[in-house]
């Protein structure tokens, strides 16, 4: 079944993804794991892969996006071993589209916060952002990335998102909704938390209310038609230990114990 996948990966999608097909498919005797993940997720689980990789001698290959996004490029049939988006909903879009997926477990949890520059007016709520005081608001794109559906639920939860409609400045990924303030394109934007701790120069605003949204959690899913899925189903355990978790909070999330 795999097969078929890079085929159709190799017909119809971009000249990365060959590259990266040419890498897993081009006859090495390496194996190699496919992880996609949220971008949100890139500096805690690069570091997590090297880990892992000095520990077991595996090879894991990572692309990171908008949740949304990877999951389409699944669904249209990327090669992809082990799933790790920001939220449910892109989970449930696999499962509507009809792709296998042998297991699922929840990893992390994160929050929302508002992030402006330093020097610059920052919000003492979320109403606040339908003021004068902020011309352009930054969110990601809710079709793409979970942190945009989160962003508008709590701005429709607070009851300003019709009065901030004509000011939002709309991103790919959440690290591209930062970038627009960082580089004045945008005078606040609504992020994960743990996207604000590693942005420089920016003030982080904590005043979303987390009962003005959707509880924020990460899962890892293991892709059924994956040839390797033992190997997956290992490294997907791995991300659930008590060294991952440790790894997860010194990035600001907080891990969710395994049962």
């Amino acid at each position: 079944m795999r097969a078929s996948r890079a085929i159709k990966i190799c017909l119809g999608l971009t000249m990365v993804w060959a590259l990266l097909l040419a890498a897993s498919c081009g006859g090495g005797s390496e194996r190699e794991l496919l992880v996609f993940t949220a971008a949100s997720l890139k500096p805690a689980l690069t570091d997590l892969i090297d880990r892992y990789e000095g520990d077991t001698g595996e090879n894991v290959l990572i692309s990171t996006g908008g949740s949304q996004s990877l999951a389409r490029q699944i669904a249209a049939g990327a090669p992809v071993d082990v799933y790790v988006p920001a939220g449910m909903s892109p989970v449930e879009f696999l499962a509507n589209e009809g792709v296998p997926m042998d297991e699922s477990v929840s990893l992390v949890t994160n929050r929302l916060v508002i992030v402006t520059k330093e020097g610059e007016p920052a919000p003492e709520s979320v109403a606040a952002l339908a003021s004068d005081a902020f011309s352009r608001i930054a969110i990601a794109d809710p079709a793409l990335a979970p942190a945009g559906a989160y962003a508008r639920e709590a701005l429709k939860t607070q009851g300003v998102w019709d009065a901030v409609q004509g000011k939002l400045v709309v991103g790919s990924n959440v690290r591209v909704t930062i970038a627009y303030v960082e580089t004045g394109n945008a005078d606040a934007a609504l992020v994960y938390a743990t996207d604000a701790f590693l942005a420089a120069d920016l003030v982080l605003t904590d005043v979303v209310p987390l009962s003005s949204h959707t509880a924020i959690v990460y899962p890892a899913v293991v892709l059924a038609d994956s040839d390797q899925v033992a190997l997956a189903m290992s490294f997907v355990e791995y991300l659930q230990s008590t060294e991952a978790g440790d790894v997860f909070a010194d990035y600001g999330f907080i891990p969710i114990v395994a049962p």
